[in-house]
């Protein structure tokens, strides 16, 4: 027996030796794996006729690019089925871009930068919510989901102390037909401090933080699925409600996006209809809740889309968007509106090419506004989904 043992004593070691290889190989293809999911080829912007692009799409709606600290442009958007986030300069040369692998059917819907220059990005898809941490260069920290199975988010914003504001909708049937305003903060390191629903059926796709970390949550009520009109909801630092408001608006009504002013008034973007058009209306509110004024903008025959607002250091407002003749998505262009501190337009523009061409988020920067949004008409591959970058100065003319 003793003699066997040791005969059979170096093939034994042989196949440890095997496993520990095998096991070796397979650690070293997660590294490899994990490496290649976040360090992705870069492909640099393509410029043509103002406009610099890249391949990809951006959520409609959401806040999809933001000004950086140290006055770049971070974009995050979908490229096929892998996430995609982008640091630019105003210039339109790429300085850095990750991709990341997410679950099917899930887009990225907002980012923020917290202090320290590290980088949030909430998305998620029908199934699941999550918020991703990357640092100053885009290397992935952490990623967390929030929420049961059935809460979309939509939007995140940053407190004065570094935490994380996510919101969205959590629906309470699997057909996504009636839901409840979520809201969850979140600390730095992923770890969750509180979150909440509130009793009236109702749909976020904004958030927005004051100076002293009150949350405004901008939405619509929502009824067997459909938009019934604005849904305003105002709460502390903690998720406790101070008010909520569903001020009566044109038909139905959908709330996109709000901006806090320092003196506490909200300016709300909205969807609405005129005449079986689609219209943008933009409202005030005072620090209550209560309702200052409203204008409607339309454009006869034609069907104008919502996405984005930006209030200038005077209080006049920068509207962006789309604008469509009749039905024809293809005939979509871009919609850039300014409107006067009492939301009396001053002008529109029409930008845009052959093939659809939608504005999502718009950007501040010392010498005007950045556009970002989806373009088929320029890019390397006309009529498929390209992000685009597009400078434009105060009087709404392109200057790239």
């Amino acid at each position: 027996m003793i003699y066997n043992a040791l005969y059979l004593y170096p093939f034994i070691i042989r196949i440890y030796m095997r496993k520990l290889l095998v096991l070796a190989a397979c650690l070293s293809l997660v590294t490899s794996c994990r490496k290649a999911d976040i360090n992705a080829n870069i492909v640099q912007t393509v410029y043509e006729s103002g406009f610099y692009t890249l391949p990809g799409y951006l959520a409609f709606g959401g806040n999809t690019a933001i000004r950086t600290s140290d006055n770049n442009i971070l974009i995050c958007s979908m490229n096929g089925s892998k996430m995609q986030v982008t640091k630019v300069t105003v210039k339109g040369s790429v300085v850095w871009q990750r991709s990341f692998f997410v679950e099917p059917g899930a887009e990225l819907t907002s980012l923020s930068e917290l202090p320290g220059s590290t980088f949030a990005v909430a998305g998620g898809n029908h199934n699941s919510s999550f918020v991703i941490l990357l640092n100053s260069t885009g290397q992935r920290r952490w990623k967390n989901y929030y929420g049961s199975s059935n809460t979309i988010a939509r939007q995140l914003a940053i407190t004065t102390d570094g935490d994380i504001i996510l919101s969205g909708t959590a629906y309470t049937d699997t057909m996504k037909s009636n839901g409840k305003a979520y809201l969850a903060r979140i600390k730095s390191d992923g770890g969750l401090i509180w979150e909440k629903t509130f009793e009236r059926a109702a749909s976020c796709n904004n958030v927005a933080i004051s100076g002293g970390n009150e949350i405004v949550m901008t939405g619509s009520l929502i009824s067997t699925g459909f938009a019934q009109g604005i849904y305003l909801l105002k709460a502390t630092a903690t998720g406790d409600q101070l008010w909520e408001r569903t001020p009566p608006a044109m038909e139905a009504t959908i709330g996109i996006n709000s901006h806090l002013l320092p003196n506490g008034e909200v300016i709300t973007l909205s969807a609405g209809n005129s005449g079986g058009y689609g219209a943008l209306i933009v409202s005030k509110f005072d620090g209550t809740g209560k309702k200052l004024w409203e204008q409607e903008i339309m454009e006869a025959g034609n069907h104008l889309q919502a996405s984005a607002l930006h209030v200038n250091s005077d209080a006049s407002m920068i509207v962006a968007g789309s604008i469509q003749d009749g039905m024809s998505i293809e005939s979509a262009d871009i919609l850039v509106v300014k409107l006067n501190p009492s939301g009396n337009k001053l002008w529109l523009k029409k930008i845009g090419g052959e093939n659809e061409d939608r504005a999502c988020s718009i950007v501040a920067d010392n010498t005007g506004l950045i556009l970002v949004g989806n373009t088929k008409s320029y890019g390397e591959k006309k009529g498929e989904p390209n992000i685009f970058l597009l400078r434009m100065n105060d009087a709404g003319d392109v200057i790239y």
